[in-house]
C-alpha cells in the first residue's frame, strides 16, 4: 500500500518541470522509504511464534510420567506441627528450594524460543547520502537513498525454532527429574525423622527405667539390703541416661530441620512426622525394577531430550553456514549544473557472501561435539542403570531381612524385658551391676534394630530414585483417614 502511494505521488510530481518538480519528487520518495521502514519494524506488543513455537506466557510446567503426582491438600506451616507424608510431599513439590531453582530454568527455554522466532534474521538497513555539486558558479544537489534487507532462504529460522523448542523440552525434562529427586529425598528424610523420633522415645524410656532403678536402690539401702555405693552408681547411670536423652532429642530436631530444609518448610516451626515404622515389603526382582525404570525414570528422559536438543542445535548451526542474500533498492538523484533537470536512477541490489573462509565452523563443531557427548551420556546412563538397580535392591533386601529379624522377635518384648529386670532387682535376685549389663544389652539390641530401619529407608530411597516410581506407599495415613 505504501508503494502504491509512492507511485501515485511520483507520477504526479513528474508532471512538473525544473528543479522544483524534481525536489518534490525526491521528497516524496524519501517519505515513502521512511514509511516502508517504519512498517517493517516490529512492535513491542506483538510476537511471532512460527513453526509451533511456544509463547513465553505459556502455562508453566507439565507433568511427566515419572514425576510424583501429589493430590494432598497443602498445609499451613505456621499452624501445623504434625504433618502426614502425603501432605509433606505436596508441600515440597511446591516449595522445595531445589525445585524453585529448577523451575526458574524454564524461562531460559522460553527465551530461546523468543530469540529464534523473528521472521527475518536482521533488521532492514537504510542509507542516506547527499551533497552539493559545483561547477564554476553553477551548483546542484546529489541525493541517494538505499534500503537493504538480508533474507533467510536456507531454512535457518525454522531450524533455529526447532532447536529452541528442543531446548525447552530439555528444561522441562530436567524439571521433572529434579521433582523426582526432591520427592525421593523428602520421602527418605521423612522416614529418617521417624527413626530419630523412635530413638528419642527409646532413650526416654531408658531414663524412666533408671529412675525406677534408683528408687529400688534407695529402698534397699533404707532396709539395709544394699550399700550406699549402689545409690551413687544408680545416680550416675541416671545422669548418663538423661544426657543420652538430650542427645537423642537434638538428633530428632536435626532430622526435622533437615526435612524442613529439603521441603522448603519454615525452620521456625519444623514439621513433625506422624505414623509408625512399618515392616518392610518384599523387593521385586531386578528385571521388573529395570523395566519400570526404562518406562518411568525421569533421568532417562533427560538423556533423550539432551540428545535431541544437541542434534537440533547442530542442524541449526549447519543451516547458518549457508550463505544468505541481501536484497535492496537504491534511488539516486544526480544534479545537473545546466538548466536541464537532474537525473534519477533506480537500481536493485543483490549481495551474496562467498563462503570461502568463514562457514560457521566453530559453532557447528561445538554443536556436533555436544551431540556426541549427549549420546555418550545416554548410552552410559542406560548401561549402568541395571547395575545400580541391582546394587540398591541388594541393600534394600539386606536391610529388610535385618528389620524383620528384629521386628518379629525382639522389639515387641522390650518393655517386658525391662519389667523383668526391675522385678528381679526389686526381689533381690540380681545386683545393680547385673541390671546395668542387662539394660545395656537390651538397649543395644533396640538401637541396632532402629539402625536397620534407618538403613532400610535410606536404601529404599536410593532404589526408588533409580527406578523412577514409588515402590510402596505407607498405609498408616490411609488407616488414619478411615
Amino acid at each position: 500500500m505504501v508503494w502504491n502511494r509512492w507511485l501515485l505521488a511520483a507520477r504526479t510530481d513528474r508532471r512538473g518541470e525544473g528543479a522544483h518538480g524534481e525536489g518534490r519528487w525526491i521528497g516524496t520518495l524519501a517519505l515513502a522509504l521512511a514509511l516502508a521502514v517504519a512498517g517493517c519494524a516490529p512492535t513491542g506488543a506483538q510476537h511471532s511464534f512460527g513453526n509451533g513455537a511456544r509463547s513465553p506466557q505459556a502455562a508453566p510446567g507439565a507433568s511427566g510420567r515419572g514425576a510424583p503426582e501429589v493430590d494432598a491438600p497443602l498445609v499451613d506451616p505456621s499452624a501445623a506441627s504434625a504433618v502426614e507424608l502425603d501432605a509433606m510431599l505436596a508441600y515440597a513439590d511446591r516449595h522445595a528450594p531445589a525445585l524453585v531453582v529448577a523451575r526458574s530454568r524454564r524461562a531460559l527455554g522460553d527465551a530461546a524460543v523468543v530469540a529464534a522466532s523473528p521472521l527475518l534474521p536482521d533488521n532492514p538497513h537504510i542509507q542516506l547520502q547527499g551533497g552539493p555539486r559545483f561547477a564554476g558558479r553553477a551548483a546542484d544537489v546529489d541525493f541517494s537513498v538505499t534500503l537493504t534487507q538480508r533474507l533467510s532462504v536456507s531454512g535457518a529460522r525454522g531450524a533455529g525454532v526447532a532447536a529452541a523448542e528442543r531446548f525447552l523440552e530439555l528444561t522441562e525434562a530436567e524439571i521433572e527429574d529434579a521433582r523426582w529427586v526432591v520427592h525421593c529425598d523428602v520421602h527418605g528424610a521423612y522416614h529418617a525423622a521417624l527413626v530419630a523420633r523412635e530413638r528419642a522415645k527409646l532413650v526416654l524410656r531408658g531414663v524412666t527405667f533408671q529412675e525406677g532403678v534408683l528408687e529400688v536402690v534407695k529402698r534397699q539401702i533404707a532396709a539395709g539390703q544394699s550399700s550406699p555405693m549402689n545409690e551413687r552408681l544408680a545416680e550416675a547411670e541416671l545422669a548418663q541416661a538423661r544426657q543420652q536423652s538430650l542427645a537423642a532429642d537434638q538428633a530428632y530436631l536435626e532430622a526435622k530441620l533437615a526435612l524442613a530444609e529439603l521441603s522448603g518448610w519454615p525452620a521456625a516451626n519444623p514439621p513433625t512426622p506422624v505414623g509408625e515404622l512399618e515392616l518392610p515389603h518384599d523387593v521385586p526382582p531386578s528385571d521388573a525394577l529395570f523395566a519400570r525404570a526404562r518406562e518411568h525414570l525421569p533421568a532417562l528422559r533427560v538423556y533423550a531430550a539432551a540428545v535431541r536438543e544437541a542434534e537440533a542445535r547442530a542442524g541449526a548451526e549447519e543451516r547458518l553456514a549457508v550463505p544468505e542474500p541481501t536484497v535492496g533498492l537504491q534511488v539516486t538523484r544526480e544534479g545537473s549544473i545546466t538548466s536541464e533537470p537532474g537525473v534519477v536512477a533506480v537500481q536493485g541490489i543483490v549481495v551474496v557472501p562467498l563462503p570461502l573462509w568463514q562457514r560457521n565452523q566453530g559453532p557447528v563443531a561445538r554443536a556436533r561435539a555436544d551431540a556426541t557427548v549427549a549420546s555418550a551420556q545416554r548410552t552410559s546412563g542406560e548401561g549402568v542403570l541395571f547395575a545400580r538397580i541391582a546394587q540398591h535392591r541388594s541393600a534394600v533386601a539386606s536391610a529388610s531381612a535385618r528389620v524383620r529379624s528384629y521386628g518379629v522377635d525382639v522389639l515387641p518384648r522390650f518393655d517386658d524385658n525391662l519389667k523383668l529386670v526391675r522385678r528381679a532387682l526389686d526381689l533381690g535376685e540380681v545386683g545393680l551391676l547385673e541390671v546395668s549389663v542387662a539394660r545395656d544389652r537390651f538397649f543395644r539390641i533396640q538401637l541396632d534394630a532402629l539402625d536397620a530401619y534407618a538403613d532400610y529407608f535410606a536404601a529404599l530411597s536410593s532404589l526408588e530414585r533409580t527406578v523412577g516410581v514409588d515402590l510402596w506407599t505407607d498405609t498408616h495415613a490411609k488407616e488414619q483417614q478411615r
